[in-house]
Formats: structure tokens, sequence, C-alpha cells
């Protein structure tokens, strides 16, 4: 103890501070975890298998938009963020993403109403449009205005940002249900509800304290922004149809009724996985974009990586012992036949995640096309597993299979790929 307490007198008060505040913000993320499990709970309690499987299908379709319009944006952003603030150019990129975002939202919902796409769930009323606005592009707006406070090392704001962000999302859905209606379109808004609070509140704020105003006033360098952009979106599309797009497929062979059920136990091990994701980008990443003179992008991201594998894998043996008694204590009983498809949901969620974090490298290098080749690998695996499982009648389990293992191996070789590439240092080693 008392050598433990010698060395922290001998630490310099900046490294003090940093990590006191990687603990706060760590402790921040177990805080938003514990909530969207306790949630997750509530929500199997108060919707049934048939409401659950619409919240999964509008949710595939609005996260898939998200993340082919959206999406590669916010990452030009983040991955920006220090250019943008000192070139001038962060307010007026941030301002065309809010706006940006609400149009494409409100042109999505008008063609899928216009042709009647999946209308059992996209229903065309006012409840319907503004469940469907916040839902694509809230989450997108807050996921770039957290991390820009985090990279700012604006970290108290954000501590108290993140943790009443958690609470309203927490909040706002049950009561909706419970006061209003049963159903997934109440649901969503609740949920979506929170993020639009809070995207309005860190936009009052910044702006009261001058926090995205520039000294300089330069333009949104447009062609680097579609040079990243475009690439990258190819290759996010596939990557949503690897991680929810395939359920529409399904969609059309299957009842809504065993569709929730799949989805409840095939994503129920992901849901763990994304709140450890979320921990792990939160505390490395801003090291990462902040890194010294002298650190490659590759060191980096190597450090990065080994921590990840190292997290991840012993998450993964922990939920192989475990997993089906926590889904038992959590899980309401109507989501029993969800059991089966817990374990496959399991391997495919940790070659995800493993995935993602080697795709940090893409991000960080701005090599995205290397990223739209694996993730299109994947896709037609999984189209082809589809089509099998489907063509000659087989278990749903077959597909889980295909999708979980092809995931792994294209992961692998993404892994090798990047490993080999040299950094550029004298055009990419910025700060």
């Amino acid at each position: 103890m008392g050598v433990n307490q010698h060395i922290q007198q001998k630490l310099p008060p900046p490294l003090k501070n940093m990590k006191r505040m990687k603990i706060l913000v760590a402790a921040s993320r177990i805080y938003e975890i514990l909530l969207a499990f306790l949630l997750l709970k509530i929500s199997s309690d108060l919707l049934s298998p048939e409401e659950y499987g619409k919240l999964g299908l509008l949710t595939t379709i609005t996260q898939g938009i998200a993340w082919f319009f959206l999406a590669p944006l916010q990452n030009f952003i983040l991955v920006n963020t220090i250019n943008a603030n000192d070139n001038g150019w962060l307010k007026k990129i941030i301002k065309f993403e809010i706006l940006y975002s609400i149009f494409i939202s409100y042109f999505c919902y008008s063609i899928l109403v216009y042709f009647e796409i999946i209308p059992n769930v996209i229903l065309n009323n006012t409840i319907s449009l503004i469940v469907f606005i916040i839902s694509v592009s809230c989450p997108v707006i807050i996921q770039t205005l957290l991390p820009i406070l985090n990279i700012k090392k604006i970290h108290n704001v954000f501590l108290r940002i993140s943790i009443l962000s958690s609470s309203l999302g927490f909040l706002l859905p049950i009561i909706f249900v419970k006061y209003y209606e049963h159903t997934y379109l109440y649901w969503l808004l609740g949920v979506n509800l929170a993020p639009a609070i809070v995207i309005i509140l860190i936009i009052l704020w910044g702006y009261k304290h001058s926090h995205f105003n520039c000294i300089t006033n330069n333009p949104i360098p447009s062609k680097k922004l579609m040079l990243f952009c475009v690439p990258l979106a190819g290759a996010i599309i596939f990557q949503w149809f690897n991680l929810q797009g395939y359920r529409l497929q399904l969609e059309n062979y299957f009842s809504i009724y065993t569709i929730g059920i799949f989805i409840m136990g095939f994503t129920f091990c992901g849901r763990f996985f994304n709140a450890i994701e979320k921990i792990l980008t939160t505390v490395l990443m801003p090291s990462i974009y902040n890194r010294e003179t002298g650190v490659t992008i590759n060191d980096a991201w190597l450090k990065y990586l080994k921590t990840s594998f190292i997290v991840y894998t012993l998450f993964f043996l922990f939920f192989m012992i475990s997993s089906e008694y926590i889904f038992n204590e959590i899980i309401s009983d109507q989501y029993n036949e969800s059991i089966e498809f817990i374990k496959i949901g399991l391997i495919y969620d940790y070659s995800r995640c493993m995935l993602n974090a080697i795709y940090q490298h893409n991000l960080l290098t701005e090599r995205n096309k290397i990223q739209l080749v694996f993730n299109f690998l994947i896709s037609i695996f999984i189209f082809v597993s589809i089509f099998i499982t489907i063509r000659y009648n087989l278990s749903i389990n077959f597909f889980a299979y295909t999708m979980s293992i092809s995931t792994l191996t294209i992961g692998f070789f993404a892994f090798i790929k990047n490993l080999s590439y040299k950094d550029k240092l004298a055009s990419l080693n910025h700060h």
C-alpha cells in the first residue's frame, strides 16, 4: 500500500489527472451498461416477441440509413476533429451534419411510405414519422458530439452529458410504453428522444462557451470529405447487412414472432460486447488520435488491438460458460425459445468486435477501400448461407453458424493485410 502511494506521489499532476479521468470515463460507461441491461430486462417484460420483432426490423432499417448516409461523415469528423478545430471548419461541419441528418431521415421515410416497404412496421402517421427521423439522426449526431468533447479533453462535461444521456435513455422508453402504448414505436420514441434532448443541450452549451467556434474561418474540405466518405459508405452498407440487414431477408420467410425470438437470443451477448467496445473506444481511442510525435499509426493501433483482443477473449470465455444462466435471470420467460441462439450469436459478436478493432487501422490511415472489400466478402457468405438455408429448408442455426465463422475467418485476413501496411508518416501521422 505504501509503495503504491509513493508511486502516485511521484507521478506528475497531468498524468495523475489523466489516470483519474480515464477511471471516471470508464465508470460512466459501466453505469451506462448497467442501465442498458436493466432496460433490456424491462423491454422483455413490456414488449411481446411480435413487438420486439417489429422493433428489430425498424431498427434494422433506420440504422441502415444512418450507417450508409451519415456514419461516413461522422467518422470523417472524428478522425479530423483536431484538424477541423485548428483550421476553422469544425462548427460548419457539425451544423452540416445536423441539417443533412434531418433531411436524409425525412427523405428516406417518404420513400419507404410511398412504396409501402414493410407497411406493418413503417406506418404512415405523425408518431411514426417523428420516431423515424430521431431514430436515424439522433444516435449518429450524439455519437459525433460526445467523442468530440472527449477528444478535445473537455472531460467533465463529457462525463455529465454521458450520464444524463444514459439516464434519460433509461427512463423515457419506460414512461412512454407504460403510460401510452406497449408498442415498439413508443419504445423507440423514448429511446431516441433522450439523445435528441442531450444534443440540444450540448449545442447550447458549446456555443455559449465557444467550444465549437474557431479563430479562423476556412471552408469544409469537400474533396477530402468525398474521398474519405464514398468508399467508406460502400464498406459500411455491407457491414450493416452483415450485422442487421440480413433480417430483412429473413422477414420474407419467417414470422415476426420467429424473428423476435431469434433477435433476442442471437444478439443477447452482442449487447455485452457492444458495451465493452464502448468502454475500450472511449478510454483508448483519444490517445490514438492525440498520439505523441514519433509514435506511428501502426504502433498505436497494435497497442489498441492487443488490449481489445485480451479483453474480448476473456469476456468470450466468460459468456461461453455463463450466458444461458444470465439470460434466464434477465429475460422474460416468453423468450425461452431464444436460448438456442445465444452461443451462436456469441461467436459472431466476438468476431465482429475484433473485426471492428482491426478496421480502426483503415479509418486512421484513410484506406477505406480495404474495409469495403472485406465487408463485401462477408456479405457474400451471408447471402449464400441465407439462400441455402431457405432453398433446402435448413435450420436457421445453419445460417447463424456460417455467418459467425465467415466473419471470424475474414477478420484474420483483414488483420494480416493491415499489419503489412507501412505508415506514411509524412501525410498521416498528424495530430
